[in-house]
């Protein structure tokens, strides 16, 4: 278990601030649910961690859920990791596997302004529901019901100093059914947990909750404690460096493409994107994609616009209502991708067929360095989607994928590797198809990202073909580090 260690500000005093954790053996939350009018309780129950579970090589506690004059029933099983805690529960009423009912309790490394969405988990409990929580991408958080992150401070109760977060719903949808029109409010508390008690019911009032967190059998927190009054804080920690991202979308920049027949002997289909002029989609100025082919008349293809690390696209004929991400160079290794592109919430990785970020290196061309992103897919289900046509991209900062600027996610007519693609920036080519997965012409190959897959490390060849074994001899790329065996 990782512990962080912080500073805390006040009235100009400065002093170390240790991290608090919230899954300990002899913990329990006492928890009494009343009716909406306040006069009588409805539910009375304990949860308690006690003892170990291993799933897939990693030690969980176990989570018990007590009632006077029933039997304890086993409810499920926590870890804390670094700073964030996740729930595994082994129920549910769908076959998906045990990963499924895998989700975020408290993250409290979050900061303002991060985003939460909501994920529903079945419980031992006849119509009773939990919720989970995963980080909600800024992709797609204009589209999804979330939990916005708003504020962060500190309040001391029993001489333990312990940071408390404030989300509030933020509504996106017309759905009724939604947990944050229920709970438009909720409070996590450093080292006890959501305002609810270890969990978060679903669909569920939290002011109707009283709960008394204990600690070996002493009381260490109490629901009148979330709402003291607080002190500000403030990391001491050094802020990133925010990180500037090439520009992808360019005035001038073109795609010529290739594609291939299956044996790789004749160009079955060839073409050019190119990015001319501008077109304005309710008062934000887009740039315009076309596409040229021999002896045809150039058609006007998509709009283009990047914001950052995220690159949407439009297509021709439509309105915002038809935005999609295309490219989000902002994520890390072991996020997953839906067709659209969009980053799929941690849960959904389990049982939707979708592309995940297996490696982030960078590469240097001409003196420029650009960052690598290779992505794998992962098929959850019997779908023909096109993870099924596009098993494995790539895609570089500043230049686009191995299939072009658009992956067209909609033909089902080509395979990736049967694409040749020459990246040009006024009339000057940047970057070509070998310069994609192998070493031709590549200056350089490092890996500055702390990331590590969550499902294994996999190993390469030079010419990023994935290996079931380490080779005994010569040059392959394992968690994108070169590694050498002679």
């Amino acid at each position: 278990m990782l512990l962080g260690a912080y500073c805390f500000v006040a009235s100009g005093q400065t002093s170390e601030y240790d991290y608090l954790p919230l899954v300990e053996e002899g913990k329990s939350w006492k928890i009494e649910e009343y009716n909406e009018d306040h006069t009588q309780i409805e539910d009375e129950y304990t949860f308690y961690i006690a003892g170990d579970t291993l799933i897939e090589g990693q030690t969980w506690k176990r989570v018990f859920q007590q009632r006077e004059g029933q039997q304890d029933i086993y409810y499920g099983a926590v870890l804390e990791d670094g700073q964030a805690i996740y729930a595994l529960s082994p129920y549910s009423s769908v076959g998906y596997q045990y990963l499924y009912k895998y989700g975020i309790i408290c993250d409290f490394s979050l900061h303002l302004g991060d985003a939460l969405y909501t994920v529903t988990h079945d419980t031992p409990n006849d119509n009773e529901y939990q919720s989970t929580f995963s980080i909600l991408p800024d992709a797609i958080r204009d589209r999804e019901d979330h939990r916005e992150v708003v504020s962060i401070d500190t309040i001391t109760v029993r001489g333990k100093e312990r940071r408390r977060f404030t989300m509030e719903a933020q509504l996106r949808t017309t759905s009724l059914d939604a947990s944050e029109r229920y709970q438009p409010t909720l409070v996590w508390v450093e080292g006890v947990g959501p305002e609810t008690g270890l969990f978060v019911p679903r669909w569920k009032r939290v002011e109707d909750f009283r709960v008394t967190c204990m600690l070996n059998g002493d009381t260490i927190f109490e629901s009148k404690d979330f709402h003291l009054a607080g002190e500000k804080y403030e990391s001491r920690s050094p802020e990133p460096a925010p990180i500037e991202y090439l520009a992808l979308v360019e005035e001038g920049k073109a795609w010529k493409v290739e594609v291939m027949n299956s044996e790789h002997t004749q160009v079955e289909d060839e073409y050019i994107n190119y990015i001319q002029g501008d077109t304005l989609l309710e008062d934000q100025t887009w740039k315009k994609v076309h596409q040229s082919r021999r002896d045809e008349e150039d058609i006007y293809l998509a709009a283009v616009r990047q914001d950052g690390p995220l690159v949407y696209t439009v297509l021709s004929g439509y309105g915002l209502e038809k935005k999609r991400v295309i490219y989000d160079f902002s994520v890390k290794v072991g996020y997953g991708l839906f067709a659209g592109y969009y980053l799929l919430p941690l849960p959904m990785q389990y049982y939707l067929n979708n592309m995940e970020v297996i490696r982030i290196d960078t590469v240097t061309m001409n003196g420029q360095e650009r960052r690598r992103y290779t992505l794998e897919a992962r098929y959850r289900n019997q779908s023909a989607t096109y993870e099924v046509w596009h098993p494995y991209l790539v895609w570089i900062e500043g230049v686009g994928s191995n299939v072009g600027l658009i992956v067209p996610i909609n033909d089902m007519s080509a395979k990736f590797e049967n694409y040749r693609v020459t990246c040009i920036l006024n009339g000057e080519e940047i970057f070509r198809m070998g310069d994609f997965t192998g070493t031709d012409g590549i200056e350089e190959v490092q890996s500055p990202f702390a990331s590590t897959p969550r499902r294994g490390a996999a190993i390469y060849d030079l010419q990023g073909r994935r290996l079931s074994n380490r080779p005994e001899k010569g040059v392959y790329i394992e968690n994108g580090r070169k590694v050498m065996h002679k």
